[in-house]
């Protein structure tokens, strides 16, 4: 299965972007922190980067957020930048789309199953899926769920927490990012074509 992920990609302790598919050779090692820490599991003395829908405070594991369709990845990449959108408006940022092979060993934990995946993908606010899963016997191998920010039904999420299902991590393109205002995202390709996305909030 073929998935995307739109990232802001620089090698470790530095501020040059991976400017060719070359340098994407091991994706996993130069990303930064905040989006693979350590390769999937935090371990001592690592400081919390954030809290994301499967990824509560405290919790073993930090997932790899990854999407079925780039056009996803990019509402769900605008989402996080629109939470500082006062001190970013009208700033650029270099972003990247980036393809990786996922190869789950069991079924995907689907949300839609659960009784209570409506309160699970609640828009506003983790309370219940960092519940649900704080309350499962194990952490997933990987979770699917719909994109609650695409404005387009269909798009589909995977938390991946097992590194061994995901590999041949390829450069696709650049992207640049330009938040409008408190809504609205600019996302300018290569060619300077360019789509603007409204994530749910």
């Amino acid at each position: 299965m073929t998935l995307f992920r739109c990232s802001v990609l620089k090698k470790r302790n530095s501020n040059k972007f991976l400017d060719t598919a070359d340098e994407v050779y091991a994706v996993g090692a130069v990303l930064d922190p905040v989006d693979w820490p350590d390769h999937f599991t935090r371990t001592g003395g690592i400081v919390l980067q954030g809290v994301t829908r499967f990824g509560p405070e405290g919790y073993d594991s930090w997932p790899l957020y990854a999407s079925e369709k780039h056009d996803t990845t990019y509402y769900e990449f605008a989402y996080w930048k629109l939470k500082d959108w006062e001190n970013e408006l009208n700033m650029q940022t270099r972003a990247s789309l980036i393809k990786l092979d996922f190869n789950p060993v069991g079924k995907p934990t689907n949300i839609q199953n659960e009784d209570n995946s409506k309160e699970i993908l609640d828009k506003t606010t983790y309370v219940h899926s960092h519940s649900w899963i704080k309350g499962l016997a194990s952490i997933p191998e990987s979770i699917v769920f719909p994109s609650v920010r695409d404005q387009n039904a269909g798009g589909l999420n995977f938390a991946i927490y097992e590194g061994s299902t995901v590999s041949n991590f390829s450069f696709q393109q650049d992207v640049t990012m330009i938040i409008r205002d408190e809504f609205n995202v600019d996302v300018i390709f290569p060619d300077n074509t360019k789509i603007t996305v409204t994530p749910i909030k």
